[in-house]
């Protein structure tokens, strides 16, 4: 995907949370079904593959409060594509980010633990309880690092 990305949290004037993009030429958005009605609230990360763009976050001063925590979007072929879904099962709380590892898998992490999906955003499997903040896959191989407080850190292993 060719463009800029942004991606919102916190309290604004529009209704639900939004992602502005630019796809070379244009700037757009897309609602997305996420709660944003206190600053702590919103999106966080998100992170794409060719045929979907998987969101994440939550409510960081409610770090275990598990709804509006995913949204999966898929692509219909355009820029715009059809509308954001809230996923079916979601991650168990605040996931601060959110990384692409590999076919239809996203793994996302955060102050309550990690979690992976493997059919683009649309349900999520915990694998671990340690609080993380970011996760990074490498962009040559298969190693994804996850980071954390007090200089924790974290491997996925495949």
């Amino acid at each position: 995907v060719d463009g800029i990305t942004i991606v919102t949290g916190g309290t604004h004037s529009r209704d639900l949370s939004w992602v502005q993009y630019n796809t070379i030429d244009e700037w757009g958005y897309i609602d997305l079904p996420f709660s944003n009605k206190k600053p702590s609230e919103g999106i966080f990360s998100c992170a794409y593959n060719d045929k979907a763009t998987v969101y994440v976050g939550g409510d960081y001063a409610n770090d275990k409060r598990a709804d509006s925590t995913a949204v999966y979007w898929q692509s219909d072929g355009s820029h715009i594509g059809g509308p954001a879904h809230l996923s079916k099962i979601p991650p168990a709380g605040f996931q601060s980010c959110v990384e692409y590892i590999k076919d239809e898998t996203f793994l996302s992490t955060g102050t309550p633990g990690s979690h992976l999906t493997t059919d683009s955003g649309k349900t999520w499997v915990k694998i671990d309880d340690t609080s993380y903040n970011v996760c990074r896959k490498a962009k040559h191989g298969n190693l994804v690092l996850l980071a954390g407080n007090g200089g924790k850190i974290g491997i996925l292993k495949p």
